[in-house]
């Protein structure tokens, strides 16, 4: 889809989207990934109603998946597709959705760096 849009071909990533099911399971790839997509996708298109909602309905599908919420929520923050759902418009419905960005715990930054921690 994302490269339907960088080639201009709105209409076509517009078909695209709406084609797209979710399956009841989906193995190996987590569910939430058929909504990671789309939203992606539209708010590409700068349809960012759409994409939260589809966010939202992704984030749902995740609570019933275990171990699964922290990627949903990590792909959210850091997929650059979704920066405009970060700046001030969106971020407050962002944020009912998936919750506040987390800051890294010292211990955690600690690890990345190599460093040792007590």
């Amino acid at each position: 889809m994302v490269f339907l849009l960088k080639e201009g071909s709105r209409q076509e990533a517009f078909k695209v989207i709406g084609g797209i099911k979710v399956p009841p399971r989906i193995t190996p790839l987590s569910s939430y990934a058929c909504y990671l997509h789309p939203a992606c996708a539209l708010a590409s298109l700068e349809r960012f109603d759409e994409a939260l909602g589809a966010l939202a309905e992704g984030m749902q599908r995740t609570k019933t998946e275990k171990g699964c919420i922290p990627c949903f929520v990590g792909n959210c923050w850091l997929v650059p597709y979704f920066e405009p759902l970060r700046n001030p418009s969106c971020l407050e419905r962002l944020e009912k959705i998936i919750g506040p960005k987390q800051k890294p715990s010292r211990e955690s930054t600690a690890r990345r760096r190599g460093d040792h921690v007590d």
